[in-house]
């Protein structure tokens, strides 16, 4: 990307200070172009503007120093629906997706965090190299909660599914309730 072309973006709308927003990286990339960012797997991007054409303007969370252009399709949105406190999205930051079961009660600090119970699942969906995880209890409420507080759930504690909840399970024909052809 050019950076000749600096001038022709759209705005994120958005005061990138006070209300940032924050991308994950899917792939690594890597330019030759003067003005594009570089950047690794699973690194924090804070976006400043766009262009119309696909490419993107920001710089790396873990270092504000490192900033540029890169290609749209390279990165995803983290999901607005968690409020991060921004300190927490630092280096090692990576996107996960699985579930851990709670060992210790966790009542939340601050608007952030997520309160939890002995025994309740959560779904783990970004983990902090700072021994924290974003997650989402069974109720659809999302926020940090401290990972040394859980551990990975074994296939015994989840919840049974259910062949009409489950499509892979109505195709392969594995329940009670369906006819045997």
């Amino acid at each position: 990307m050019s950076s000749t072309k600096d001038d022709n973006y759209l705005s994120t709308d958005t005061n990138p200070l006070s209300n940032p927003i924050l991308l994950i990286s899917l792939y690594p990339f890597q330019s030759s172009e003067p003005g594009d960012l570089h950047f690794s797997r699973n690194q924090v991007i804070q976006l400043i503007k766009k262009r119309p054409d696909g490419w993107w303007f920001g710089f790396l969370r873990e270092d504000p120093s490192h900033k540029g252009w890169f290609p749209q399709n390279y990165v995803k949105s983290i999901s607005t629906k968690f409020k991060i406190s921004p300190h927490r999205l630092s280096v090692g930051a990576i996107v996960v997706r699985n579930r851990v079961v709670v060992v210790h009660k966790y009542v939340a600090q601050d608007p952030t965090e997520l309160s939890a119970d002995v025994g309740d699942i959560l779904d783990v969906h970004i983990e902090h190299s700072d021994g924290w995880i974003e997650a989402e209890n069974a109720q659809g409420v999302t926020g940090s909660f401290p990972k040394n507080y859980t551990r990975p759930i074994s296939l015994g504690e989840l919840p049974p599914v259910s062949a009409k909840s489950d499509p892979l399970q109505l195709f392969l024909g594995h329940s009670d309730s369906l006819p045997i052809p």
